[in-house]
């Protein structure tokens, strides 16, 4: 039996065992989930009355899912709901518990990605994003020089020829 006033820190396999017994004397105790590598629970704290008799309390774990892939650029910065999560080179991989996700990636001179994905429970999405350069150009190329220059020359020998035939 363990007495109330104390902290107990008991490793269990949730993968293999499915319930977990521990004895307390009379009294009400806080009972603390903590979310373990591969999974994941909302019931972090779950309060538990013992009066003479036997009580019990359920924790829930779901498996996480997972969203990951590359991002070209690789410098790109990547969100998830708003969130700025680190990208290691280019690539990612995120665990998330099931639930809609919004995720955006940016990148200064590039187009920015949105995107809303709908995860389940111990899935995987995998994403390729390559970002769009935007082009920094906003006048003429240097080929659009050239024509303009070439079109005025041509027109320039063009009026030249026409005022030597008038004046004869």
């Amino acid at each position: 039996m363990v007495n109330s006033q104390s902290n107990v820190v008991v490793s269990y396999d949730i993968s293999t065992e499915k319930t977990l017994t521990i004895k307390e004397d009379n009294g009400t105790h806080m009972i603390y989930v903590k979310n373990l590598t591969a999974y994941c629970t909302t019931d972090y704290g779950i309060s538990v009355d013992v009066n003479r008799k036997s009580a019990s309390a359920n924790a829930y774990f779901t498996h996480y899912s997972y969203i990951s892939g590359n991002v070209t650029p690789g410098a790109a910065t990547w969100y998830v709901n708003g969130k700025k999560v680190s990208l290691s080179t280019g690539s990612f991989n995120d665990s998330v518990t099931h639930g809609t996700y919004h995720l955006k990636v940016t990148s200064p001179g590039y187009k920015t990605y949105y995107d809303d994905v709908t995860m389940g429970t111990n899935t995987t999405m995998n994403l390729n994003i390559h970002l769009k350069k935007i082009s920094s150009s906003t006048g003429p190329n240097m080929n659009e020089i050239y024509c303009i220059i070439g079109g005025i020359g041509g027109l320039g020998v063009i009026l030249a020829i026409i005022l030597i035939f008038r004046r004869r």
